[in-house]
């Protein structure tokens, strides 16, 4: 069927002219085997001709699809059932493309020989690549068939009964799932771990980026709690620097998932990746995790203490530090508490933190909506609440509109960050 499909498309792209060029291709074979043709009549008395087939199908007819390992060209009919079965419906969606027929597919437990992540992507393309062309009908058993969804996609469960001699055909709907759930027990779970694992790809993803760029990367590598810790950090540095934050350092880049949320942000991940993944780090560039010093970052700080020590730098106050045990470029430190803050955080309560990167601008840029205060009795403290995505895009505007933005509070943290620079020693973009 794929012979027939590239004749087809052959013939259209050449307007007629392939047939000239294969009369032309014999006339030239004719030439060039002349000796050979009257050796042979001197033989046998017979006359002959050697020439290739006229007609473009019998050209196919010996079509080999080769697949690369290596340096080595293998044919498909050579290779694994797994690898085979990615080919097949890559081939029958390029005949349905081109078909003038609406095709109609079958096929049974296409994730068999595939182990999980081929499987995803095969699935992926069967939901979203291969029903534009065609009719597709699939039994399956596998958590990534079973899990899809979408306006082109439907779900039957076949079944019989006790006692029952006919199989049963039921649409699988939203009214009747928690029943088919009770009773096969698949839906849920098979949906539950589809969504784990994209997860879990989306952070391995990062992990893997992060790893590339620390290993392309010579600036301080920071790793913020979210992106728009990076975009309001970024403002203040241009206010008080005047200069690009990213001229001097790299900023990671967090991850948007489909809704508009962060993937693998906030102190929970960064804390988990500065005890769990920091010693896979191939870098000796300065890293920092810089931390909320409110009552999640400060207790995320706590929990590095098996890796990391305690440190002081000298000329600062009112923030927290640590330096990994091992990796001395790595350190997790939080915000500097600014001196009109002095009262939103505490050296050993992280109950009586609140400082937020927020928070580093003065009242006057804090709307009440955005305040949480921990007590209806006391309204000098209180801590960041709303969409942080919103607040930062505002003042990103604000700053666009030549508004004056006191950006003073960030500059504590800023200053620690260049001191820490400074000690390490581990800027070498001039190639110190």
């Amino acid at each position: 069927m794929l012979q027939e499909s590239l004749f087809d498309s052959t013939k259209n792209t050449t307007g007629g002219n392939f047939g000239e060029t294969i009369e032309l291709f014999n006339n030239q074979i004719g030439e060039i085997t002349n000796e050979l043709k009257h050796d042979f009549q001197n033989v046998s008395g017979i006359e002959s001709n050697l020439s290739f087939p006229t007609e473009i199908a019998d050209l196919f007819q010996r079509l080999i699809i080769d697949t690369k390992s290596g340096e080595h060209d293998i044919p498909l009919k050579l290779r694994g059932d797994g690898i085979r079965l990615r080919y097949i419906p890559t081939i029958m969606n390029h005949i349905a493309s081109t078909s003038k027929y609406f095709e109609l597919w079958g096929f049974d437990e296409p994730e068999n020989s595939c182990e999980y992540g081929l499987a995803k992507k095969l699935a992926e393309n069967f939901s979203t690549n291969y029903l534009n062309h065609a009719q597709v009908f699939i039994a399956s058993h596998s958590f990534n068939f079973i899990s899809l969804e979408g306006d082109k996609i439907s779900k039957y469960r076949v079944y019989k009964e006790e006692g029952g001699h006919n199989s049963k055909i039921l649409q699988i709907t939203k009214a009747n799932e928690k029943h088919i759930q009770e009773d096969i027990g698949l839906l849920v779970i098979n949906e539950q771990l589809a969504d784990l694992y994209s997860k879990l790809e989306a952070e391995l993803e990062i992990a893997e980026q992060t790893k590339n760029q620390l290993n392309e990367i010579q600036k301080p590598y920071l790793i913020f709690e979210g992106k728009t810790d990076n975009i309001l950090f970024s403002l203040a540095y241009q206010a008080l620097k005047g200069n690009e934050f990213e001229d001097n350092y790299f900023l990671n880049k967090h991850e948007e998932s489909n809704d508009g949320g962060s993937v693998g942000s906030g102190a929970p991940f960064i804390g988990e990746f500065l005890r769990n993944h920091i010693n896979k780090m191939p870098t000796e560039n300065l890293l920092i995790g810089v931390f909320d010093y409110d009552n999640e970052g400060f207790n995320q700080l706590k929990n590095l203490k098996s890796q990391y020590e305690k440190v002081n730098i000298d000329g600062f106050n009112e923030y927290v530090a640590y330096k990994h045990k091992a990796h001395t470029n790595f350190y997790a430190i939080s915000l500097v508490t600014p001196a009109f803050r002095s009262n939103f955080t505490h050296a050993i309560h992280p109950q009586h933190c609140h400082l937020s990167t927020e928070l580093l601008l003065q009242d006057t840029d804090i709307p009440t909506a955005n305040r949480a205060y921990p007590t209806l009795f006391d309204n000098t403290v209180f801590g960041f609440t709303g969409k942080k995505k919103n607040f930062a895009e505002k003042i990103s505007e604000k700053v666009d509109n030549g508004e004056d933005i006191d950006f003073s509070g960030f500059k504590p943290t800023i200053d620690l960050i260049e001191k820490i620079r400074e000690i390490t020693g581990a800027n070498r973009v001039d190639g110190s």
